[in-house]
């Protein structure tokens, strides 16, 4: 294991102690589908159990996991940085990058209400139905899909400094492989949500 390195960067209280516990991560493949199926489910989860983890290395101080992964939008910032923060202590070399992550995830969460308000304004001056119609179903669409890839891309930042703090910090870590029992109801969630919203489509 490397000795930890000095780093500029700050952290609020770092991670990094006699037995340094790691953080909540899982592979690629795995963490896309459930982010992208999930209907933010999974999202929630992992800013739960990454607050979790921090709570325990706080030693006594209260993070109240739940309530900051309910309002992650605005406190993703202090994870991004504190994960970067430990994994800088080991070496990493892209430790500023939680700045990019915490716009992008903001970026994420404020597209679809101003592309759904800017839609509005747009189709009331509009007198054709046709465009009206264009308007209102595909672009709000589109730009869901959009901020829903800018979603992924700032937890993906946060996922490789994880992956980089684990892999130098805990002796013999091994990125788990199996589903957690959350994972496994996130797979019913999204089949009873995809398969009642898909078969009214093939009903006579």
């Amino acid at each position: 294991m490397r000795p930890p390195k000095n780093n500029d960067v700050e952290s609020t209280r770092s991670t990094i102690h006699d037995t340094p516990t790691a953080y909540f991560h899982t592979n690629l493949g795995r963490f896309i589908f459930f982010v992208s199926f999930s209907g933010g489910l999974y999202e929630y989860y992992w800013f739960y159990k990454n607050w979790m983890i921090t709570e325990q290395a706080s030693k006594g101080k209260r993070i109240r996991a739940i309530l900051r992964s309910c309002i992650s939008p605005f406190l993703c910032w202090r994870l991004f940085k504190r994960i970067h923060s430990d994994a800088a202590r080991y070496g990493y070399q892209h430790s500023k990058l939680f700045r990019r992550a915490t716009l992008l995830y903001l970026l994420a969460f404020t597209l679809p209400p101003m592309s759904m308000a800017i839609t509005l304004l747009t189709t009331s001056f509009m007198t054709t139905e046709s465009i009206n119609a264009l308007f209102i179903l595909f672009i709000p669409k589109i730009v869901s899909l959009f901020a829903l890839i800018v979603r992924i891309q700032a937890l993906l930042i946060a996922q490789r400094a994880i992956k980089f703090y684990n892999q130098h910090a805990i002796p013999g870590y091994i990125i788990k492989r199996k589903n957690t029992t959350f994972e496994w109801f996130c797979v019913v969630w999204i089949l009873i949500f995809y398969i009642s919203y898909v078969m009214p489509l093939f009903a006579p």
